[in-house]
């Protein structure tokens, strides 16, 4: 134990032992603390990192069969009921927004338990698609 003291910059001559447990019991005091309140935060911040990057992979192994079964056969100018008809195929459940100035159709395709692929196809007045937007997303805590 002498080493241990002397290591810490405690002369080994000043202190008795019981002033030297004292000493130590707090430094484990403050160190047990410092752990309580850092360590469970800093495990945290991995998991949520690990988390993304493993649903990042899963979207990154679905996009070939997405783009396949979906993105190819979604164009603009086709009309509602093909789109309708591609996401049917594709097994993916749609709602379609008739309250807004551009009706617009969304869906949902799940690469995983979180992450996926968001659809929003925007329509023009006579219920063809005017705009594409297929976006990827992550479900991070």
């Amino acid at each position: 134990m002498p080493y241990l003291y002397g290591a810490l910059g405690f002369p080994n001559t000043c202190y008795d032992s019981a002033e030297k447990i004292l000493i130590t019991a707090a430094l484990a005091v403050i160190i047990g603390v410092l752990a309580y309140f850092l360590l469970p935060g800093a495990l945290l911040g991995f998991a949520i990192a690990r988390s993304a990057q493993e649903q990042t992979l899963q979207i990154e192994g679905a996009r070939p069969l997405f783009d396949a079964v979906v993105r190819k056969k979604l164009t603009i100018g086709d009309s509602l009921e093909h789109a309708k008809k591609v996401l049917k195929d594709a097994g993916l459940e749609f709602t379609i927004d008739r309250d807004l100035a551009h009706p617009k159709l969304y869906s949902m395709c799940h690469a995983g338990r979180g992450p996926g692929f968001s659809i929003e196809l925007e329509l023009d007045s006579d219920d063809r698609i005017a705009r594409i937007d297929i976006q990827d997303y992550v479900d991070v805590p």
